[in-house]
């Protein structure tokens, strides 16, 4: 029994969750329902919070590109051209990209999850409240955690998409 307590705290055999949405695509005028399934590994482990998290992925790009001239280097012999190449990587800069976590809500909170045992936890989300900007880049996930002390946590992450 102690293999499996240890395999468990490790992630193998321990609990796992999935979150269950009826549908990828929302509109910012709906409200996102489901459930986060909860389901007991091969020992018995305690939860502290159990949570799911609207996240907000974002990025923009800059980039450059244009014709520089210049004189060649030594005689002078005129001006020649050099083309910039456009390239993200060049052009990077801070704060061009980052995560927020939109909405956050708390599930549950100090239980115990028993082998075999599958709980299902409901919730909501209104979209209406989130703030779509323009000109940015987005990925909006969903994140379950299952907070397990002393043992890896249990995470889901599951992609949705927004309509602007």
């Amino acid at each position: 029994m102690t293999i499996k307590k240890l395999k468990a705290k490790a992630g193998i055999g321990g609990a796992k969750i999935e979150i269950l949405i009826p549908k990828e695509k929302y509109s910012l005028d709906e409200t996102l329902e489901g459930e986060v399934l909860l389901s007991g590994g091969n020992v018995p482990q305690e939860i502290t919070v159990l949570s799911i998290s609207l996240i907000r992925e974002w990025s923009w790009e800059c980039y450059a590109a244009g014709w520089d001239m210049d004189y060649e280097p030594g005689f002078s012999r005129g001006p020649y051209s050099t083309e910039r190449i456009s390239l993200q990587s060049e052009y990077e800069l801070d704060g061009d990209q980052g995560k927020d976590e939109v909405v956050h809500i708390e599930l549950a909170k100090d239980l115990e999850i028993t082998p075999g045992n599958d709980l299902k936890f409901f919730f909501k989300i209104d979209l209406s409240t989130i703030q779509v900007k323009k000109g940015i880049n987005e990925k909006w996930k969903l994140k379950s955690r299952a907070d397990i002390p002393f043992a890896k946590d249990a995470i889901a992450i599951r992609e949705i998409k927004l309509n602007k």
